[in-house]
C-alpha cells in the first residue's frame, strides 16, 4: 500500500475528496508516523522527533490516520483541524514571547558590552591585577555569546511567526509547515540565554560592586541550576517526557489494533 497515493479525506459514506490536493498532507502524515515509531522504538529518544517540541506536531498529524488504514475519515481530519488550530495559536504565543524575551535580554546585553567593566578598589584588592582581569575577560565572552543567541532566537521567531500568520493561511498547510520548524532551536536558545545571563551578572558584580557577593551570587547561581536540574527538570521534565511517549504508544497501538 502507498499512503501517499490512498490518504484522503473522506466521509462516513466514503465519498472522498480528490487525492492529488492532498498528496502532500499524506507524506507528512506517513513521515510523522515513522518519526514517532522510532521514537517509540528507541524509547523516548526525542532526536527522531526533533525534539519534544517537534513530537506534538507529528503526533497531531499521525492522528489525521490514527487507524492506519491508509484513509482519513471527515470526523479525523474535522479533529485534527481543531487539534492543529490549538497547536497552532500556542506556537504563536511561543514564538511571540521567546522573541520578545530575547529582545529584552539583548538589550541589556548590547549597554553592557559597550561599557567598561570597571574594577571597584575592593575587587581590586581582594583579587589583584590577574583575576580582574580573567574576570572581565570571562564576563565579555558570556556577553557575546548571549548576544549571538539573541540574535538567532529573534530571527527565528519573528520569521516562524510571519511565516505562519502572515503567508500561510490554512491550519492544514501551517501544520504540515510546522513539522519541520526547528522550534526545538529556538526553545533550547532560549534556554541558554537564561543561563548564561545568570552566570555572567555575578561574575560582573564580583568586579565593580562586591568581590563577596558576586562569588555568592555565583555560588547561588549554581546552586539554583543544580536544583533545577535535580528536582523541576528530573521530577516534572521527566514525567512530561514519560506521558509524551505514553500517549504516543497509545496511538501507534491503536493503529496495531486496527490492523
Amino acid at each position: 500500500m502507498q499512503a501517499d497515493s490512498k490518504i484522503f479525506p473522506t466521509n462516513e459514506s466514503s465519498e472522498s475528496i480528490h487525492n492529488d490536493k492532498f498528496n502532500d498532507l499524506a507524506i507528512k502524515v506517513n513521515a510523522a508516523r515513522e518519526a514517532l515509531i522510532k521514537y517509540v522504538e528507541s524509547n523516548g529518544n526525542d532526536k527522531y522527533v526533533d525534539g519534544l517540541e517537534g513530537r506534538a506536531v507529528k503526533y497531531f498529524l499521525a492522528t489525521l490516520d490514527k487507524d492506519g488504514n491508509g484513509t482519513i475519515a471527515q470526523k479525523e481530519f474535522d479533529q485534527f483541524l481543531e487539534n492543529s488550530s490549538k497547536t497552532i495559536d500556542n506556537t504563536l504565543g511561543f514564538l511571540l514571547n521567546a522573541g520578545v524575551v530575547a529582545a529584552l535580554i539583548l538589550s541589556i546585553v548590547a549597554g553592557l558590552s559597550l561599557s567598561e567593566l570597571t574594577p571597584s578598589d575592593s575587587s581590586q584588592t581582594y583579587f589583584g591585577d590577574t583575576i580582574i582581569k580573567i574576570l572581565q575577560d570571562i564576563f565579555y565572552f558570556l556577553l557575546s555569546i548571549i548576544f549571538g543567541l539573541c540574535l538567532v532566537v529573534i530571527y527565528s521567531s519573528t520569521r516562524l511567526y510571519i511565516f505562519l500568520g502572515f503567508w500561510i493561511c490554512t491550519d492544514k498547510a501551517k501544520s504540515q509547515y510546522l513539522a519541520e520548524a526547528p522550534l526545538a532551536v529556538i526553545a533550547i536558545g532560549s534556554i541558554w540565554i537564561m543561563n548564561l545571563f545568570a552566570v555572567a551578572l555575578p561574575v560582573g558584580m564580583a568586579v565593580t560592586t562586591s568581590p563577596i557577593g558576586g562569588l555568592f551570587g555565583l555560588f547561588s547561581t549554581i546552586f539554583v541550576f543544580f536544583l533545577i536540574s535535580t528536582y523541576f527538570e528530573v521530577t516534572f521534565g521527566k514525567k512530561a517526557g514519560s506521558l509524551a511517549l505514553a500517549e504516543t504508544k497509545e496511538l501507534l497501538g491503536s493503529t496495531k489494533k486496527s490492523e
